[in-house]
């Protein structure tokens, strides 16, 4: 032991700066290893049972478990509890068996890589059993989230029931199934999506046949009048004629209807109303029909009050 200790006063007495150094390093080195592995963050994770064929789960306790995670920050803050889930496989293969309690372990976390788990709690989850059985259900209109940039929304769905695999008990008064909410914030035109059917959250359920619903979204603007008065009538007529006629009344009122959002961007100006003057009697008072031009491609319509006007020429302009 003397010997020892000799050779261990000789290996510090030699280059003492230089070992004090590397000694200062590695304690820093440990510290900065420690510091970028020490973050620790606590979830809520769903378990997930997948049992054997032909057995059900009548009821579960706990649906979830609190998992704590120890990692670096980086690794920490890329978790997602949403993508995590604590699977457990039960034992029992006959639905005849009662109940069973099955343990979680590390090993049963699954999307949560690159970090250390450090605590399950709780951490077993208490089964109860039942056949497993299948049954049509009707799935529930989706609902809306959000609010359109304009206009209203209606929505269609297809299919409009699901199968699904649960326990023979927990089936029997299912009657509907909820979807994910359906988001058209900001949503200026139509769109479809694939939205997910979602489980119950007081029956076990081992398969949705299909587990989504193709929900079709449409915008449809709201639709107004809008009135411009005291529009003059202009005539379509022979060259040079023009000023020989005279309209009674000479001005109208035009009813516009569309959508809100055309008829604000529609001035006084792109609304016409003619009236077809080519081949009239001049000898007398012609009861004409008006017809109104309106900018093309926006969809809208208009009515003219009143519809006709009488239309008559100047003395001394027939032959």
């Amino acid at each position: 032991m003397a010997i020892k200790l000799h050779w261990i006063g000789d290996f510090i007495r030699k280059d003492p700066g230089l070992k004090l150094l590397a000694l200062v390093l590695a304690v820093l080195s440990f510290q900065a290893i420690r510091s970028t592995t020490s973050n620790e963050v606590t979830m809520n994770v769903t378990v997930e049972v997948r049992a054997e064929k032909g057995v059900a789960i009548m009821e579960q306790d706990p649906m979830t478990v609190d998992v704590t995670f120890l990692g670096s920050k980086e690794d920490i803050d890329g978790l997602d509890s949403k993508e995590m889930k604590a699977v457990v496989r039960p034992k029992a293969s006959d639905p005849n068996q009662l109940m069973e309690t099955v343990p979680i372990t590390s090993g049963d976390i699954e999307g949560a890589a690159r970090v250390r788990i450090t605590k399950i709690r709780p951490a077993a989850v208490h089964l109860t059993f039942d056949r497993e059985a299948v049954k049509l259900v009707d799935v529930a209109k989706p609902e809306i989230s959000g609010e359109p940039l304009r206009g209203k929304v209606e929505i269609d769905y297809e299919p409009k029931a699901v199968v699904v695999h649960g326990s023979q008990r927990g089936l029997k008064d299912m009657s509907q199934m909820d979807t994910e909410p359906v988001d058209v914030e900001g949503r200026a035109q139509s769109f479809t999506k694939h939205v997910r059917v979602l489980p119950p959250t007081d029956t076990w359920v081992s398969q949705i046949e299909p587990p989504e619903v193709l929900v079709r979204v449409s915008i449809v603007s709201k639709v107004v009048e809008r009135v411009w008065t005291n529009v003059p009538v202009l005539a379509i007529s022979e060259p040079g004629s023009q000023s020989n006629l005279i309209f009674d009344p000479d001005a109208v009122n035009v009813t516009v209807r569309g959508r809100a959002e055309v008829l604000d961007g529609l001035t006084n100006g792109l609304v016409k109303v003619f009236v077809d003057c080519v081949g009239l009697d001049p000898a007398v008072t012609n009861e004409c029909p008006l017809a109104a031009h309106l900018p093309p491609g926006l969809g809208i319509t208009a009515t003219m009050v009143p519809q006709t006007i009488d239309v008559s020429f100047r003395e001394g302009t027939m032959e």
